[in-house]
């Protein structure tokens, strides 16, 4: 078994495209784990980096670092999206990575949370819909041909799908008269 990478405080902010004050800020503040200390040099690991990384886009996203703490810390607890939020139930509860990621950023960015879910939600279910009718779509058509080809296919429409939608979302907005 391959041990695992271990970087000096230099080398993390290297990795993670930061400054070593960066390192220590985060440290601090209670958003990074403490390294495994040998001697007198502490040594981060692979989650340290990935930690890092996360933080790095959130920040990038419009989140300020007490957010991101609190987020951090109920994943680290195993909350669900609807406890970070401090939400009901009966609430919409977006359970993905990807949906949280969302969602904490309409949040950051001040769309009221009721809003944050339901919107989130809705996307989900409509991708989900689109998906799904296109998959059927795809199997019919391709029905009896190579399962690497049908595999092919389906990955060459799921990322279509994904460019679609990004474009969609970063044209700008059409002018009102």
């Amino acid at each position: 078994m391959a041990a695992e990478t271990e970087f000096t405080i230099d080398e993390l902010a290297r990795a993670a495209d930061i400054t070593v004050r960066s390192v220590r800020v985060y440290h601090e503040r209670g958003l990074l784990p403490s390294p495994d200390v040998r001697g007198r040099v502490g040594y981060y690991r692979g989650d340290h980096l990935d930690r890092l990384q996360t933080i790095s886009r959130l920040l990038g996203r419009g989140m300020k670092l007490a957010g991101i703490r609190e987020l951090l810390d109920a994943w680290d607890r195993g909350d669900g999206l609807a406890d970070v939020l401090g939400v009901g139930p009966e609430e919409p509860l977006v359970t993905d990575a990807q949906s949280l990621e969302l969602a904490t950023t309409l949040s950051g960015s001040g769309l009221l949370t009721q809003d944050t879910l339901e919107l989130v939600e809705q996307l989900r279910t409509d991708c989900a819909q689109l998906a799904e009718r296109c998959a059927t779509e795809l199997r019919e058509r391709m029905a009896g041909r190579d399962p690497a080809d049908v595999d092919a296919a389906r990955r060459a429409v799921g990322r279509a799908a994904a460019e679609m939608l990004e474009h969609a979302f970063t044209d700008p907005a059409p002018q009102t008269t």
